[in-house]
Formats: structure tokens, C-alpha cells, sequence
């Protein structure tokens, strides 16, 4: 499950929010949350990435704001991964 608060950056209605996870070259983009500044994304299996384990990889989460016209970036974050750090979590 993936959460995010972001600002408002519609003019008449909140925002729709999609995020796009970057990972060893492979990217996944979530489903678009509509009129939600603060969408709950129920990713489940659809986010499952082959990795490396002999090495730490950072993980990058672009946030967007998804219009008709043109999506508009509103925020990215990113964290470092390391399978010494997630062992015994499902799916590992």
C-alpha cells in the first residue's frame, strides 16, 4: 500500500493523483486517484521488481498530477533498498 499527501494544484477540483516507481531501470505507473490530495494506492502484486541482491539500490517515486492535456510533476522522493534490510518481508 502506498500513501501521499500533496498539494492541491487544480484550480476547481482537487487533484488527480498518480505515481510512477522507478527501480534498476524498470518503471510502473499506479492507477489515477481522482479529486484525492491524499490518495491510498492498493498496488498488491502489480509492483513486483526483480532486483540484485548482492547490491543497494535506490527506489524512486514520482508523484503527478494527471490533466487532460499534460500530467505535471509535483513531487519525487526517493529512499535507498538493500535485501538486508527487507529479508522477511512477504515476496523477498
Amino acid at each position: 500500500m502506498l500513501s501521499c499527501l500533496v498539494e492541491n494544484t487544480d484550480i476547481f477540483s482537487e487533484s488527480d493523483i498518480f505515481c510512477r516507481i522507478r527501480f534498476q531501470g524498470i518503471q510502473k505507473t499506479t492507477q489515477i486517484i481522482e479529486d484525492d490530495c491524499n490518495p491510498v494506492f492498493a498496488c498488491k502484486g502489480d509492483f513486483i521488481f526483480p532486483f540484485d541482491t548482492e547490491k543497494s539500490e535506490i527506489v524512486f517515486v514520482d508523484v503527478f498530477d494527471h490533466d487532460s492535456f499534460v500530467d505535471h510533476h509535483i513531487k519525487t522522493v526517493s529512499f535507498p533498498l538493500n535485501i538486508k534490510d527487507i529479508q522477511g518481508y512477504p515476496y523477498v
